[in-house]
This record gives structure tokens, C-alpha cells and sequence, in this order.
């Protein structure tokens, strides 16, 4: 039986290896021969009769040709199921953490080369969980993203995930453990089948499952199955004070309780940043103790000489030949170390003044001036040397202000939109507020040094350069220029647009305000929330949910509600 099985395969490899036209005619296979669908027509069965075409009296075996069928079939299979856990884009690959990768060779190099340290140790009975800490605008991200960029390169990364405040699928829990599955099946190649076949058991159950079971299903249960593996895997998460779901604390509880279940089996390490001190703070379970596990670096803790010094490094590499070719006066022999000082340790002031002084290379000293020019402060405030800066930029990029009132209101229209997080583009932030596009882009162009944006590409959107700036902009203590400080009536009035033909009472609404409280970026949730249902109320209603497909993260967006 085996000898007459053996023989008609050979015949079937004979019939093959004789030339196309002899045997099967190209139009045989439509796919191939049609234009029309061999642009739209991608499959693993046509690509793989293709390929013998493409290689026209060459001999193929079937069996070869069977197994790459199979092989392509599968791999379009993977692809289909890990699609199913709909990841977000949140690594630190991500466009918006652009702003976070700008840490300069040279420093921090003595708490990188720790962290690196704990992540690559392959010692299970080791700290598999590091809580980074410290102040807004000390470099916790910065740190986390050249962190996860030097463990992707020697292949230990696991996954990152960097929490933004702004975006509603980067400030939730709902999508951290089917994002961090994803890309723990993407850069860990041993993990990849265990992965897709826990993502196709899962996808059958639910969508949208609670976190339990997708960290159980999607991520404990092939770290168990899959092979010893001789080194580690690092997943990073950065900014958990940028979540602002309240299931964050069992978020938390679960991963910690994950790495204490499998830490005999699988050497899982955990990176978490945060500006908050103490992780105890972010749990809601108390019956475990994870004290064991964790390991914490305290930005706070590090010598402020060893932070001088590193900020003065940077600050003497991005504007040192700046300096040189100006005229320098008798009052700044060493503008570095003095910038150096009035940083307090904080790594973004030094690079928001690094910006500040490369964006118009014409007006050097008289920026150096400003920034040099001494200002009071009660030193009550962490951030009072940022917010100082943040106006000095406003104020130099806008000189005028205060006399053109055209500009003053272009200017907080735009403004407005930043402090609400809206990331709009240029087009579209234009077509919102009613201003020409070509004046949003001068004023984007004004603030280049605190706003990130391309302005040659309309479709480019806005961030803020750091969180901190839209929190300035909503708070009259901190924003000591009232030209530019946004106040409760201008957040609705960017919110919400006049239209008389779709007036409601929003008083119907019986949970207003806790959906005002859940969708607003918190720094605006203390700005007179009494008086929000008011100006809904006069006729500021709810328009233009989106502009252009980009979705605005206004008060009803998340809820789908709309006044009208």
C-alpha cells in the first residue's frame, strides 16, 4: 500500500515540475492573471500559487507547497485572533511619547544602569517589581522610555505601557492587560503560540471581559505554559498617576498578585512609575504583602549635586554652541550653571529652556534675559520654576497681547483647547474655534517650545510638551498672567458651541455633574463645577462632537450622550 502511495506522489511531483502552460493554464488561476484582483486579492493560497509561477519550470515538491499553504493559513489565523484583543497604542514606541525620548547619553547614567541591573538579574528569588518614583517633572518618563528602548535591543522587553491623562484609551484600565498580551506575544517570540491560543479561548467567552480574567487567561496562563525561560521578561508602565479610572488600585493588585503567584516559574519583572510615593497607596487589597517583591528608586532621594550636575551636562550640550557664537554681557559669564540652578532639579524646566532659547536663534540673549531675570516665588510650589518658565514663554512669544484683543481671544481659544487635552490637528483645532488655520498655525509656531506639533503638516495634531501645562493654564495661582489663564467660562465655551435649534434643559440629566467629574481632565474638575449646568443651560450645547474623525474628549463623549 506504502509503495503504490509512494508512487502516485511522485507522479503528482512529475505533474508539477512540467511547465504551467502544459498543465494548468494561467487563467486557471483568476487571482493571478486578473488585474483587477491581483491588487485587491491577498491570501496565503494565491500568494503560494504564485510563487510557482514565479519560478515557472522549477521543481516544487507538493509536499513543500502543502506546507507553505499551511504555513501562510496559520499565520493569517494568528494575525486574526491576536486582532481580537483590540490593543492600544501605548507603548513607548508610541507618536505621543515622542516628547519622552529625549533623554541625553551621558546622564542619569548611574540609576539606568541599576534599573537595567534589577530588570536583566535572572534570579527569580530576586525584586521582580521596581517603583520608580518622583515629582512632576523630574524625568520618570524620560527614564522609563530609555529603559524600555535599551531592554527591546538586548530582546527582555516584554511590553510598556505609558498611561496619558488626555487619551481616553491610554488614562483607563481597560485596555492595559490585552495591550500588554499583544506585545508580550509581538517581542517574545517563545510566548507567541501560547498567547494566540489563550487570545482565541478567551475571544469565544466575552468582549470586553473584567481585568481578572484577562490577566488570568491572557497573560498568567502562557507565562505558565511556556517553557523555563533562561532570562527575564520586563514589562514597564509608566505614569499610573495619569489613569484616571478608579479601578486602577485593583489594576495594580492583580499584577503585583501575578508576579507573587508565578515567581517560581517565570522570571516576570514589573516597572512602574509614578508621582505618587508609596505603591500601597495604589491598591485596594490589603490581604497580601507585597513588600517582598518590590524594589522602589526615589528620584527625591537622589543627592541634588548628582542632579546638578546631570541637568548642567544637558543643558551645556543642547545650547552650548548657541551661547558661543553670541556676545555674552558682564551679567551672564555662566548662563548654563545659572540656568542649571533656577532647574531645582527639575529635568524639564531644563528643557523646556533649552527649547525656548534654539527656537528663535535671532533673540538669544533677550530670551537669556528673561529666563535670567529674577522672579518672586514663596518656593511653596514644586513646579514654581516650570510655571515661571511657561509664562516667560508665553509672554515672549506674545509681547503684545495685551493691547491686541483680537489675538488675546485667537490665543485662548487655542489655549483652551490644550488645557482641555483635546490633541487636535491644525485643521481641525481651526475648523472647532472658528479661526483661520493659518493664524492657529502662527500661534502653534509662538509656542514651539511648549507645544509639540509639525505645522508644515495641517494633520498633524497638538500635544502639550508635559501634563503640568495644561494643569498652568486652568490655575490662576500658578498662570500669574491673567491673558493667558483659562477659566471655567472659557473650558464651556470651547466645550460646547451655541445653537438655539438644539436647545434642552441639561438639568434633565440626573447625573450631570458625576459625568462632568468622570470626563473632564481633572485639573478643570475644581473650576466652579456648580456653575457648568448654567452655561449648558443659557445655550452653550454640546456640537461638533468630532471634526474630521478626531474624537474631542468632551464632558458626554465617553457616554455618548449629546445635548440635542
Amino acid at each position: 500500500m506504502q509503495d503504490v502511495e509512494s508512487r502516485e506522489l511522485e507522479a503528482l511531483n512529475i505533474t508539477l515540475c512540467e511547465p504551467p502552460h502544459s498543465r494548468l493554464p494561467l487563467p486557471f488561476f483568476p487571482s493571478i492573471t486578473s488585474p483587477g484582483l491581483s491588487a485587491s486579492t491577498h491570501n496565503p493560497v494565491t500568494n503560494c500559487c504564485k510563487s510557482i509561477f514565479d519560478i515557472h519550470n522549477k521543481c516544487i515538491p507538493i509536499e513543500v507547497l502543502l506546507d507553505n499553504i499551511a504555513k501562510a493559513m496559520k499565520v493569517e489565523h494568528d494575525e486574526r485572533i491576536l486582532a481580537t484583543l483590540q490593543p492600544v497604542d501605548g507603548s513607548y514606541r508610541s507618536a505621543l511619547n515622542a516628547s519622552k525620548g529625549a533623554h541625553l547619553m551621558g546622564t542619569r547614567t548611574n540609576l539606568l544602569q541599576q534599573l537595567y541591573d534589577w530588570a536583566s538579574g535572572a534570579e527569580l528569588q530576586g525584586r521582580p517589581v521596581c517603583i520608580l518614583t518622583g515629582a512632576a517633572g523630574t524625568g520618570k518618563s524620560t527614564i522609563a522610555f530609555e529603559t524600555a528602548r535599551r531592554l527591546e535591543k538586548v530582546g527582555i522587553l516584554g511590553a510598556s505601557f505609558f498611561f496619558c491623562r488626555s487619551s481616553s484609551d491610554l488614562n483607563s484600565t481597560r485596555h492595559v492587560f490585552s495591550t500588554i498580551a499583544y506585545q508580550l506575544a509581538r517581542l517574545q517570540p517563545t510566548l507567541f503560540s501560547y498567547i494566540v491560543e489563550a487570545a482565541e479561548n478567551h475571544s469565544k467567552l466575552a468582549t470586553n471581559q473584567e481585568m481578572e480574567f484577562a490577566l488570568s487567561e491572557l497573560i498568567k496562563g502562557p507565562l505558565l505554559k511556556a517553557p523555563p525561560s533562561p532570562k527575564p521578561c520586563v514589562v514597564i508602565i509608566d505614569g499610573v498617576d495619569e489613569c484616571t479610572d478608579p479601578a486602577l488600585s485593583r489594576m495594580l493588585y492583580l499584577l503585583l498578585k501575578c508576579v507573587l503567584d508565578i515567581r517560581d516559574r517565570f522570571p516576570l519583572r514589573i516597572l512602574i512609575t509614578t508621582a505618587r510615593p508609596e505603591l500601597h497607596s495604589e491598591l485596594g487589597e490589603e490581604s497580601v504583602d507585597f513588600t517582598g517583591i518590590t524594589e522602589s528608586f526615589r528620584l527625591h532621594e537622589t543627592p541634588l549635586v548628582t542632579i546638578d550636575k546631570d541637568i548642567q551636562f544637558y543643558v551645556e550640550k543642547r545650547i552650548g554652541r548657541i551661547l558661543a557664537d553670541v556676545e555674552l554681557s558682564e551679567l551672564y559669564q555662566n548662563p548654563i550653571l545659572e540656568l542649571t540652578k533656577r532647574a531645582q532639579g527639575l529635568f524639564m524646566y531644563a528643557k523646556l529652556a533649552a527649547d525656548f532659547l534654539r527656537s528663535d536663534k535671532d533673540r538669544v540673549l533677550d530670551n537669556l534675559a528673561v529666563l535670567l531675570v529674577d522672579h518672586p516665588h514663596d518656593g511653596t510650589h514644586a513646579l514654581d520654576p516650570l510655571d515661571h518658565l511657561y509664562v516667560t514663554a508665553l509672554e515672549s512669544a506674545f509681547p503684545n497681547i495685551d493691547s491686541d484683543k483680537a489675538l488675546r481671544d485667537r490665543i485662548k481659544k487655542v489655549l483652551g483647547c490644550v488645557a482641555i487635552q483635546a490633541h487636535l490637528s491644525l485643521d481641525a483645532l481651526a475648523s472647532l474655534i472658528d479661526v483661520k488655520v493659518t493664524d492657529v498655525r502662527s500661534i502653534v509656531r509662538g509656542l514651539g517650545a511648549i507645544l509639540l506639533c509639525n505645522i508644515d503638516n495641517p494633520q498633524c495634531k497638538i500635544y502639550p510638551i508635559h501634563a503640568t501645562f495644561p494643569q498652568f493654564l486652568t490655575d490662576h495661582k500658578r498662570c500669574t498672567n491673567a491673558a493667558f489663564y483659562i477659566d471655567p467660562e472659557v473650558l464651556a465655551s470651547i466645550c460646547l458651541t451655541r445653537d438655539r435649534t438644539l436647545q434642552r434643559d441639561v438639568n434633565e440629566v440626573k447625573d450631570l455633574l458625576a459625568r462632568i467629574q468622570q470626563y473632564m481632565p481633572l485639573h478643570t474638575q475644581d473650576k466652579r463645577l456648580d456653575d457648568i449646568p448654567n452655561l449648558l443651560n443659557s445655550g452653550l450645547l454640546l456640537s461638533k462632537p468630532t471634526l474630521r474623525g478626531e474624537a474631542l474628549p468632551f464632558i458626554f463623549t465617553h457616554s455618548e450622550f449629546r445635548c440635542c
